[in-house]
């Protein structure tokens, strides 16, 4: 019966989830992507050391039934974790990189609609001046693979803001990330600089 009422109370954004991953589920190329990964018939015995935390299809929707998110971007947080550990263990022209890249802009493409319906998200506002200031300078002080996942993160989430006619020097227009965006990629920024920072007052210590 718990489970039936916490079905009952799932949100318009979550029921949406549910129908996003059930598509996704479907599609003839994510069969990599439907269950945990069987790192040990496989043989790929370094795997639970480089991938921390697990997720796929199966998991999430158990979540999603027993009633674990309590909001869309709490789903998406799980759902872009399967693609980020794909991205992680394989390595970049992969056939499985390649497919979790193209999986993660369908996602994103389609959640952005999600996003647009769901009444429970408190949307976030335009940055101020001052915002994008900080963040346009913070993404200089980080580690260079961090900033990577910047680039990707925005390529995947808000394609608009990323020029990449020049491909050997790809350019931010910050001014075109939109607001949901930019709170998830300032927040990442920040705590690459905050992790950056932590041997330093170690040593100082």
């Amino acid at each position: 019966m718990s489970n039936k009422r916490k079905r009952q109370k799932l949100s318009k954004g979550l029921q949406e989830c549910q129908k996003l991953l059930a598509f996704l589920g479907k599609h003839k190329e994510s069969a990599p992507f439907r269950e945990p990964v069987d790192w040990k018939a496989w043989k790929l015995f370094d795997y639970p050391t480089i991938i921390k935390h697990p997720m796929d299809f199966k998991t999430i929707q158990g979540r999603i039934q027993n009633g674990d998110y309590g909001s869309a971007l709490d789903f998406a947080k799980d759902v872009r974790l399967v693609w980020q550990n794909c991205k992680t263990y394989n390595q970049d022209e992969s056939e499985y990189y390649k497919l979790a890249a193209k999986f993660s802009k369908l996602f994103e493409q389609r959640f952005a609609k999600i996003l647009e319906i769901d009444e429970d998200i408190g949307h976030p506002k335009e940055p101020t001046l001052d915002e994008k200031t900080t963040f346009s300078r913070n993404i200089f002080n980080i580690e260079p693979e961090a900033l990577g996942n910047v680039v990707t993160m925005l390529d995947e989430r808000c394609e608009k803001c990323i020029d990449k006619e020049d491909p050997d020097e790809i350019e931010i227009n910050i001014d075109l990330i939109d607001p949901l965006t930019f709170q998830a990629v300032d927040k990442y920024v920040k705590e690459c600089l905050s992790s950056k920072n932590e041997p330093d007052k170690k040593k100082k210590m």
